[in-house]
């Protein structure tokens, strides 16, 4: 872990310097404030006179002003830095899971993600805290203890070791104690990520669970998971009291330790009464230090546990590593020897395909014969098990990553919005893509929509109708002019005027286009210039044009009378 912080704090080094040496100049200050009160009453009790009291109360304000700007200046520094860390954080974590391929994404709910990108690093009592303040906090507490005890010792070495002498017993006490506090963190994260996960699904799916009349199921489902969260709460909330009540009760003990004993020894006159003030307010100020090292064990167990669950994303390593060669420019497109993939079970097996420049090619087969899987091999969102996938001549794994996926136009099955303007999501962050012009081609009716591409659609596009989300998802592949169009069966909402018309568009105005479609649309397989049959597991079981699978009276020919045509 430290080494981690120490990578954190690299980009940040040349405030280390400034932090250290403000937190151990706060030390001293704290320690002066006493010291500069015992020289007032000094002054009052041996020395007095004006000009003696004048410089001891100039000395008493020099220390308090002295203390208040280094203080006020440590505080915003480290507040800042807090800021900062909680920021980079997330924005490293976030980078790192848009590394990351669908299947490492899906080890995890999407609650349990929104959790570790919020939760886990916010709050002042969370991961970027810890990383400055925590830390900055504990050293400013060792400084101060360490002027103090030696200005108490210095006053009166007696008194001081018999004030002294419990804290290291409750230093193990608070150690001894940390190791459960961090178990029952553990287990409040993983019941607020169920909370998170819980909601998330319930709200993404809230459409059908009201046309089900699932209400109930949903809420029992949440009362559930929260009162696991209530639970685990209360538990660490438990732990946290019992620690700072020890804390609470232990300064008190060591205030009451320094009136009496100290106070005696003044009776007995073996020490003056400045040097008792002075005592009882270096006792004081050691209040404040002794909570942050107690604080230090407590939230530094719920660092290490946010920690882990950080590392736990961090250190996984991409499945999709991309290469460094160009995309070429070729006859063939892509070229398919022997592909084969698995989930839990084949997906597809030992596919052969090329797929011609400028052609149109079909994918069509029942649920679960890999059609979808085939379109996600050739923009590498998952990799083959076996064989190989060629772009032109060259393996897709040593192509540039972003070289192939800017050459290359996908369109899901479900088409997936943000919460922004029509104009955005077609855009997708493409400063050189013509919004306007892919909207057309994408047959987008802008009279339909109440703003035009200025129109703010919520999560997933729930202001728009499913031909309406369709043609966005296509608009946004077609912005960037891509060479090639992979279409997974995303026409299926759209009527067969509009789909004729998109054809139409794309065959006159982007003649060059190569098309691979999953598809069960009669219109476009009859258009195909050629068409793959996938079956079980991933199995071609056919291949040819539409007229030729027609009558060999094979598997295409029984999918094809089940196909009906789009109303009109």
């Amino acid at each position: 872990m430290m080494a981690w912080l120490w990578a954190q704090w690299r980009p940040w080094r040349w405030l280390l310097l400034p932090l250290v040496v403000l937190t151990v100049l706060n030390g001293i200050a704290v320690a002066a404030i006493p010291l500069a009160l015992k020289s007032v009453f000094d002054t009052l009790e041996k020395s007095f006179s004006a000009a003696n009291l004048d410089r001891s109360i100039e000395f008493l304000l020099a220390a308090g002003v002295a203390r208040f700007f280094i203080y006020n200046t440590l505080q915003t520094t480290r507040a800042w830095m807090n800021a900062r860390f909680d920021w980079s954080l997330r924005a490293q974590l976030f980078c790192r899971l848009l590394c990351l391929s669908p299947g490492q994404l899906s080890r995890f709910t999407l609650g349990d993600l929104v959790t570790r990108l919020t939760d886990d690093v916010s709050d002042d009592s969370k991961l970027g805290w810890f990383m400055c303040s925590g830390f900055f906090r504990t050293l400013e507490a060792l400084t101060v203890i360490a002027v103090v005890v030696l200005a108490m010792v210095h006053i009166c070495p007696a008194l001081a070791w018999q004030v002294l002498v419990p804290v290291p017993v409750l230093g193990v006490a608070f150690v001894s104690l940390s190791g459960p506090l961090r178990r029952v963190f553990v287990v409040r994260q993983a019941a607020v990520s169920q909370v998170n996960a819980e909601i998330e699904a319930t709200m993404s799916g809230v459409h059908l669970v009201k046309a089900s009349g699932a209400e109930a199921a949903r809420q029992e489902a949440f009362h559930r998971v929260a009162d696991h969260r209530r639970s685990a709460e209360m538990a660490a909330v438990r732990w946290q009291i019992l620690l700072e009540s020890l804390q609470a009760y232990a300064w008190q003990g060591l205030a009451a330790a320094v009136l009496f004993l100290g106070g005696r020894l003044v009776i007995l006159h073996r020490i003056t009464l400045p040097e008792f003030v002075a005592f009882n307010g270096l006792a004081l100020s050691l209040t404040m230090p002794m909570f942050d090292l107690g604080n230090f064990v407590n939230v530094g167990r719920q660092a290490m546990v946010f920690y882990d669950r950080l590392r736990a994303i961090e250190s996984l390593l991409p499945d999709i590593v991309s290469g460094s060669q160009v995309v070429p420019v070729s006859d063939s497109v892509f070229r398919l020897q022997g592909a084969s993939f698995e989930y839990d079970q084949p997906a597809l097996s030992e596919v052969d395909l090329v797929v011609p420049r400028g052609r149109f090619v079909a994918i069509v087969g029942r649920v679960g014969t890999g059609k979808s899987t085939l379109l996600r091999l050739l923009i590498r969102l998952m990799d083959v098990d076996a064989g190989v996938i060629r772009c032109g001549d060259i393996p897709i794994a040593e192509l540039s990553v972003a070289g192939l996926r800017a050459s290359v136009g996908y369109v899901p099955q479900e088409a997936v919005l943000l919460s922004d303007t029509v104009r955005e999501n077609i855009r997708f962050g493409r400063d050189g893509a013509d919004v306007e012009e892919a909207a057309r081609l994408a047959q987008l009716d802008m009279e339909a929509l109440a703003e035009g591409l200025e129109t703010r659609v919520g999560p997933r596009g729930v202001q728009l109708s499913g031909g309406q989300k369709q043609r966005v998802a296509l608009a946004r592949a077609l912005a960037g002019r891509p060479p090639v169009l992979l279409l997974d069966d995303c026409t299926a909402s759209l009527d067969a005027a509009t789909e004729a018309r998109l054809w139409q568009a794309l065959r006159e105005e982007r003649p060059d286009l190569t098309l691979v479609v999953v598809t069960h649309r009669r219109q476009e397989l009859e258009r195909a210039d050629d068409i793959l049959v996938l079956g079980p597991g991933g199995k071609v079981l056919e291949r040819g044009r539409h007229a030729d699978l027609l009558a060999q009276g094979g598997e295409y020919y029984r999918l094809y009378r089940t196909f009906e045509e789009p109303a009109p």
